[in-house]
């Protein structure tokens, strides 16, 4: 059962840069809300739970870039209940101390990037078994594997 999202918050032609939390993600967190970030730029912001980690999450045109997870969160995306959807974005140089790049229960990525981000999981990892990548590139990361789902690609 999903939740119901509480809050949307859209951030267009945004920059997040330089943002820091001990106990949540570095620059966008909300239990149920859901994110919608158009062209804009997500660089250097470091948390527990990476650098958004929210219930839905839609991102296109964007740039995650040198951005790091100090758990076990994906460094760049973390979408807890949902669908995480990726378009036309490059995710590079993300660290995590204890997962990849993105992480959600559902993904769907399309003309997108994922290149040189590093971590002991897998850079993409869609937890609930389902993952659709169009037009896409995933390489070249020093992480636990290219993708992680335990049920369909």
């Amino acid at each position: 059962l999903s939740p119901v999202i509480d809050v949307e918050l859209n951030f267009v032609l945004s920059t997040f840069s330089g943002n820091k939390s001990i106990t949540g993600a570095g620059a966008v967190a909300g239990l149920v809300a859901q994110v919608n970030l158009v062209s804009s730029g997500v660089f250097a912001n470091s948390g527990a739970g990476g650098t958004i980690d929210t219930s839905l999450i839609d991102v296109t045109d964007s740039v995650f870039q040198g951005n790091l997870s100090q758990g076990a969160g994906g460094a760049a995306l973390n979408a807890s209940s949902q669908v995480l959807r990726v378009r036309g974005s490059t995710f590079s140089g993300n660290v995590s101390a204890g997962g990849g790049v993105i992480l959600g229960q559902v993904l769907e990525i399309t003309n997108s990037t994922v290149t040189g981000n590093s971590g002991p999981g897998a850079a993409v990892t869609a937890t609930l078994g389902e993952l659709v990548t169009t037009f896409s590139t995933v390489a070249d990361n020093a992480t636990g594997g290219g993708l992680s789902v335990p049920g369909n690609i």
